[in-house]
């Protein structure tokens, strides 16, 4: 079947370590600004209730003009291709995976990692008041807690672990430490615990830059673009689903009729969704590494 990317030169395959570190960084930004974000939105509120929207808005314009006439083209013209409608779109986008086949599997691993992840904002404060009677204020600084510590893993850390390890391992490891996160939180007997594991798990942070940097080595320099474009498409996939899926499981197993009570349960969905992940992505991983004479045998 013919793939939609371009092909990549085979001068072009070798691995770019710094590809992974970058998408770090870039998740490390996403966290800070996720941290940053409710204090400035609650702050703004005292003005009014319409104030952090004007605010939000200002700053999504300030974006805009930014990226038009300050942030540079990092394609050289040689290697840009065409603009094509039939790309412009999320599902077109998701069409050029499918049509990849080893791409389209680590992007299901993404999907499901972040379905998985959806655990922690969609039943963290609801699993901590049901769990340990927290108030918002306790609940918020777990919160702050565990985003300043995968921002820093993210920053830090996966550019070291990449280097190391190579994307596929550190995936591997980002994906075994997430579902054992999810399932401790699952069992957790004590509060003060919470802060613990909150660092302790933090190191799974590099799951999704490790990811998009093994994508990343199989797609050309020219549809780079049109990768994170799709990669953007699944994972507001797993933003819908995910919210859908924990929020459920939570409200199932604390409601009255429940068979048993048990605030837990979405955490045992997230570990079993990234214990999915991990077996999707290292069967992938050995499948790749087969010879193909000898999967033909």
């Amino acid at each position: 079947m013919r793939c939609m990317f371009p092909q990549m030169p085979s001068s072009r395959m070798s691995r770019r370590r710094n590809s992974a570190r970058a998408f770090g960084l870039v998740g490390s930004a996403f966290g800070l600004g996720f941290i940053i974000g409710p204090g400035i939105g609650g702050l703004l509120g005292e003005l009014g209730p319409r104030a952090p929207f004007f605010a939000a808005g200002g700053l999504a314009v300030l974006n805009f003009l930014f990226g038009i006439f300050v942030l540079p083209e990092s394609l050289p013209v040689e290697r840009r291709r065409a603009f094509e409608w039939r790309r412009a779109n999320p599902l077109g986008a998701v069409s050029a995976l499918q049509r990849h086949p080893e791409v389209f599997i680590y992007a299901l691993v993404v999907m499901i990692f972040f379905i998985g992840n959806n655990v922690y904002p969609s039943t963290w404060a609801f699993f901590m008041s049901a769990r340990f009677d927290w108030s918002p204020g306790m609940i918020g600084l777990t919160l702050v807690a565990t985003g300043i510590a995968m921002a820093v893993v993210q920053a830090g850390l996966v550019g070291p672990a990449v280097k190391r390890f190579g994307e596929s391992r550190t995936a591997i490891a980002g994906l075994a430490i997430a579902a054992s996160a999810a399932l401790t939180y699952a069992f957790i007997p004590e509060a003060w615990m919470v802060f613990v594991i909150a660092f302790l798990g933090s190191p799974q942070a590099i799951t999704y830059p490790a990811l998009n940097g093994l994508m990343s080595k199989h797609i050309p320099a020219n549809a780079q673009g049109e990768l994170q474009g799709a990669v953007a498409s699944v994972m507001s996939i797993a933003n819908i689903a995910g919210p859908l899926v924990m929020t459920q499981s939570f409200a199932y197993f604390t409601a009255p009729t429940a068979p048993i009570h048990f605030p837990g349960a979405a955490f045992i969905v997230a570990a079993a969704l990234n214990v999915i992940g991990l077996i999707v992505l290292a069967t992938q991983l050995a499948r790749a590494a087969t010879p193909a004479v000898a999967r033909l045998d």
